[in-house]
């Protein structure tokens, strides 16, 4: 009995660097043992395609993301966000993230919306400049 395998690639690597060059060599030796390979995005897609010379027809994306064509929830049951909106944040707190985006758009947007919260869940080294962003700006009663 032969058991089929999926590999889901999720990050985004450096195809010249001199480390992904031994991953990429490591990579593209394990994707020859693989059915198909799952990536979250069209922008992995092409990385690894590039990275490993994998056969592209075994090559799929599924996005980590909702199909705003095919989500429709009740209006009717919607919160009125007139009142308070809450801007979910999960992400490793790293640059490669984009959360040095993120950082620096939260106090104008404060300034500006004043129902506007965010909640910020995951750690990294850019944790210590969120706190920052919290004490100078005053936020504590606006990011969590």
């Amino acid at each position: 009995m032969r058991l089929h395998t999926v590999y889901t690639d999720h990050s985004l690597l450096s195809i010249n660097s001199s480390i992904s060059i031994h991953l990429n060599k490591a990579l593209q030796y394990t994707l020859t043992a693989v059915d198909h390979v799952i990536t979250v995005s069209h922008i992995l897609r092409e990385n690894i395609v590039l990275r490993t010379n994998i056969d592209p027809q075994k090559v799929s994306t599924i996005p980590n993301a909702i199909d705003a064509r095919k989500f429709r929830p009740d209006p009717s049951s919607a919160p009125d966000i007139s009142k308070q909106l809450n801007i979910v944040i999960l992400s490793r707190l790293v640059f490669r993230k984009g959360i040095d985006l993120i950082i620096d758009i939260i106090p104008p947007i404060c300034a500006r919306y004043p129902h506007v919260h965010f909640i910020i869940g995951g750690s990294g080294p850019k944790e210590s400049r969120i706190r920052e962003i919290i004490e100078e700006y005053k936020l504590h009663d606006r990011i969590e």
